[in-house]
């Protein structure tokens, strides 16, 4: 077994073992759980829903490149970053991988139990190990193949990405040139290049248990208890409009005989009425005036329990660190953005920070695929640079905005192109036209009016 098959062999393992611990410590199983209510997962969803509402993913740039690159930027805003996002709060860290045919580009999500980190400086990954594929054989024998990307220096200096790829045949290292993917066992190398050819999105939230552990944690890291909680708070409601199910019983009396010759022999039976599932025969008869028909219908404690669900739900959020109404019924009222940013402060917070990790992330991303353009179609990338336009709109009314932009216009912060962009929601260059003929028209209609003056 060589040197960099045993080093492969033992962080795939711990891969595998870190993961499986933190499933059960870190309620990362929790995100996953599809026949029942997951906590993380809805959790996960909302603060991803409002960390990238109304998000625009822009790169700048006036070569062709920069153009092509823009598109890809938002299809992957369109189409992928929700999806990261989500694995990102739900399980702790995300890695996402542009890969090439030659003429399209698409992107891998790898969630964080196909990877390991190997080594990192400052949160620049330095050498990376990912689960690229798996075949099973009918025999139960698994072969595995796992990428290596790894930043090194030449003699004199000059940095350069290795990438190779590494088979496993039951865990253990395997011969790639026996496997299904032959051909791939000489490693690539790309000169003068000082990052992978990946981007991580590690979730934000504190890792308590190793604050020096490159693990990320879930959103709910802490919280399993309060989870728990919030689930059987949830059941509980449930199973209480099941046991109050209603009843109806009915005298023996009302109940129509039959018969049915089958075979020569009569089955007799009694017919119920409509709804007969919900109703049940009550022996005793008409004795001493009782009803006819007697009915169960138990009342349901809905506030009691829906008080109860709501509790655990603003102990969540109080837990996990934000503000009232991300998953609770928010009982404050605003008059203006300012109060609305006092109330939501700890969320806004969070989201404020979470974003910067977003980006981060992204700047990442479109330098794997600058270098992809770079090493594909040996194009100049220099003037490509990623711009993300944030949204506001989930602590401030289109009123708010509205009057914060007429103000900036009137003291000629902004244009009124960029007012009337905003407001038609339109493209910049197609607002800068109307303004401009809408100020042409004034000035004919102005011309006009002194004419018939004089």
């Amino acid at each position: 077994m060589s040197f960099v098959s045993s080093i492969l062999n033992y962080f795939r393992n711990l891969t595998k073992k870190e993961y499986q611990q933190k499933s059960a410590k870190e309620v990362a199983s929790d995100y996953f759980l599809i026949d029942d209510m997951s906590v993380t997962s809805m959790m996960a969803e909302r603060v991803s829903t409002l960390a990238l509402a109304d998000c625009e993913i822009k790169v700048d740039g006036e070569s062709k490149v920069a153009q092509e690159l823009n598109k890809i930027m938002h299809d992957f805003n369109e189409t992928k970053l929700q999806t990261v996002s989500e694995l990102c709060l739900g399980t702790g860290d995300v890695l996402v991988r542009p890969t090439t045919d030659g003429n399209e580009i698409g992107f891998d999500i790898i969630p964080n139990e196909n990877f390991r980190v190997i080594s990192s400086v400052g949160g620049n990954l330095k050498a990376v190990i990912i689960k690229c594929a798996e075949q099973r054989l009918r025999t139960g024998t698994v072969f595995e193949r796992w990428e290596l990307q790894q930043l090194l220096k030449d003699i004199d200096g000059t940095p350069y990405l290795e990438i190779s790829q590494h088979a496993f045949k039951d865990g253990n290292p395997y011969p790639i040139v026996n496997t299904q993917w032959k051909g791939m066992e000489t490693p690539t190398r790309i000169p003068n290049c000082n990052q992978l050819l990946v981007a991580r999105f590690k979730n934000i939230k504190t890792n308590r248990a190793n604050v020096n552990s490159d693990v990320g944690v879930p959103i709910t890291f802490g919280a399993e208890k309060v989870v728990k909680r919030v689930a059987k708070s949830y059941n509980d409601l449930n199973a209480e409009f099941d046991k109050s199910q209603k009843w109806i019983f009915a005298d023996r009396t009302l109940f129509r005989p039959i018969e049915k010759v089958i075979n020569g022999h009569t089955y007799r039976k009694r017919v119920l009425p409509k709804d007969s599932n919900i109703v049940q025969t009550n022996s005793a008869g008409n004795v001493g005036g009782a009803p006819m028909l007697q009915e169960f219908n138990p009342n349901i404690r809905i506030n009691e329990y829906e008080q109860g669900l709501e509790r655990n739900l603003r102990m969540l959020e109080m837990v996990c660190g934000f503000s009232e109404g991300l998953l609770t019924k928010s009982t404050i009222t605003y008059s203006n953005t300012d109060e609305v940013r006092k109330s939501t402060q700890q969320t806004y917070a969070f989201i404020t920070k979470y974003r910067q990790m977003l980006q981060n992330g992204l700047n990442i991303l479109l330098g794997a695929l600058c270098l992809l353009y770079e090493i594909n179609n040996n194009v100049d990338t220099s003037d490509v640079v990623l711009d993300c336009d944030w949204s506001d709109a989930y602590v401030e009314s289109m009123t708010d905005r509205f009057n914060q932009l007429v103000q900036g216009e009137t003291v000629g912060a902004i244009g009124k192109a960029e007012l009337r962009s905003w407001l038609m929601n339109e493209p910049i260059e197609i607002s800068k036209q109307k303004v401009t003929e809408i100020v042409q028209d004034d000035e004919i209609s102005l011309d006009n009016d002194v004419n018939i003056v004089e």
